[in-house]
């Protein structure tokens, strides 16, 4: 036999430990050639979706029908009325905590007395707030025999505790700039004050004009809404680092304008002053400009990712699976660089791509194709491995966003239906009728009469048997259904007499 009787080199376990070895450095090779191969498709992917995606238009790309975007208002100029001399009660605004909180029991009062506004507008009859209801909310006894008018009457009595304070806040407001100082609610308390105080008049006054509205004083009613433009002027000038910083104020004027044209309580040079402050709102400009600073915002966040690495492993590390919550910390142990900055880069084409399906040249809405969203379906797919964990942790709102579209093309459809039915009002006015056709009223509108942002064509009008009329806008599918209230943008209007 010549069986070898030469001695193994190596002990048994020296042969083990190399064996183990050998299958680590294995492992450790292939899963490094993994997240090789990870990282670059990863990349591949980031670099496909972003590319693949519309371009966000630029702003100064708009033009007619939508009106170029108001300039953010300028800081109070120096020689403005001092903040702290806005009201009579001196500088509670910019003063110590004692006078501010003893002010805030008025301010309370304010929000018990509406506490039900939220229920208010839910209640309307032909378009206008019906305040038997608000009484009813209120708690006050309501006859069976109370007439609308009777109603408001009552509302103003119980509202009359307030009287002194909004004549007060119509006169400071009526005085033009005001000297805010530092332009920053955490620096200057004042500024913050003046903001709680605007609201509370906002909702009282808006409540105050319609119960005028209803007794019949059109005069009171536009001095209200006078008051209510000068309030947002005031704070926009005083939140001069936000373009729409007395957006609620406007909310509440448009509310206003919108009851006293069902009513029929402006007049032609009214009409024309409200027409001409609602052609200002451009909810694509706003849309856009605040998808830039939504964009800054989040470029900073995630450039900063060391700093801000704790509060991103609570973002994406709370989960309540134990296995989802050791893969997410293992994938961020071996986060690169260039993961960040792929991830940041898709988190940005996402916010571009939500008004993206605007028209750059005229700023109305194109529809996306069959094609292209199933390319952001897929494009969606492409972005859920591990390599997207901080993008994928950001909300993604649907195919392709179309959320935030659709509330710019509702907000823009009712501003300028508004415009249009001004013009439709100040027509019947001057002949007794509405017209056939809204080219009657053209000539009303210099630059054209507003078109349908969800399509680019008109709106759509028709005069119905009682007297009246109904104008629409198809929503952002761009299909019309003939007026239909729940799946248009519809402005139903009944003839009102002249009083």
């Amino acid at each position: 036999m010549n069986k070898s009787t030469e001695p193994n080199r190596f002990p048994a376990w020296l042969r083990g430990w190399g064996w183990l070895a050998f299958g680590i450095l294995g492992l450790a090779t292939v899963i490094l050639v993994g997240r090789w191969l990870v990282m670059n498709s990863g990349h591949e992917a980031t670099m496909r979706i972003v590319n693949a995606r519309r371009k966000l238009p630029p702003p100064h790309a708009l033009a007619a029908p939508i009106a170029p975007a108001a300039a953010p208002f300028q800081p109070a100029a120096a020689h403005g009325m001092p903040l702290s001399a806005v009201l009579y009660f001196g500088n509670v605004l910019t003063g110590d905590k004692k006078q501010w909180d003893e002010f805030s029991t008025k301010l309370r009062e304010i929000g018990v007395f509406l506490q039900r506004y939220p229920r208010v507008h839910s209640e309307f009859v032909d378009g206008v707030t019906s305040f038997r209801a608000i009484l009813q909310n209120m708690g006050a006894e309501v006859p069976e025999t109370m007439t609308e008018a009777e109603a408001a009457a009552k509302y103003l009595k119980l509202a009359d505790r307030f009287s002194s304070l909004l004549a007060q806040w119509r006169e400071a407001v009526a005085k033009g700039h005001m000297d805010g100082g530092t332009a920053d609610d955490v620096v200057n308390p004042g500024i913050y004050r003046f903001r709680i105080l605007s609201v509370n008049m906002a909702l009282l006054l808006t409540m105050t004009a319609e119960a005028h509205l209803q007794t019949g004083d059109a005069g009171a009613a536009w001095a209200d809404w006078q008051t209510m433009k000068n309030s947002a002027d005031r704070v926009s000038e005083l939140f001069s680092f936000d373009m729409k910083g007395g957006s609620f104020e406007r909310n509440r004027m448009f509310e206003l304008a919108r009851s006293g044209l069902r009513s029929g309580a402006w007049t032609d040079d009214q009409l024309a002053e409200i027409s001409s402050e609602v052609a200002r709102e451009n909810f694509l400009a706003f849309g856009l400009w605040d998808q830039e600073r939504e964009k800054a915002s989040l470029a900073d966040y995630y450039n900063h990712f060391q700093e801000h690495e704790k509060q991103i492993r609570r973002d994406i590390l709370e989960t309540p699976s134990p296995v989802n919550k050791t893969v997410n910390q293992l994938t961020m142990s071996l986060t690169t660089d260039q993961q960040i900055r792929d991830n940041v880069d898709l988190m940005l084409s996402r916010v571009d791509q939500r008004l993206s399906y605007f028209d750059p040249e005229t700023g109305f809405y194109m529809r996306p194709t069959e094609e292209e969203i199933a390319a952001y379906k897929e494009s969606q797919k492409s972005s859920s491995s591990p390599y997207f964990i901080y993008a994928n942790a950001q909300q993604d709102n649907g195919d392709p966003d179309q959320s935030r579209a659709e509330w710019v093309i509702h907000e823009q459809s009712e501003y300028d239906q508004f415009r249009l039915a001004a013009a439709l009002e100040t027509y019947q006015h001057r002949t007794g009728s509405y017209p056939d056709s809204l080219d009657a009223i053209g000539g009303s509108f210099p630059d054209g009469a507003p078109r349908d942002i969800a399509t680019g064509q008109p709106y759509l009008y028709q005069r119905d048997a009682e007297g009246g009329y109904k104008l629409w806008g198809t929503g952002i599918d761009g299909k019309s259904e003939g007026g239909n209230e729940k799946t248009d943008i519809t402005w139903k209007h009944r003839p009102v007499k002249r009083k």
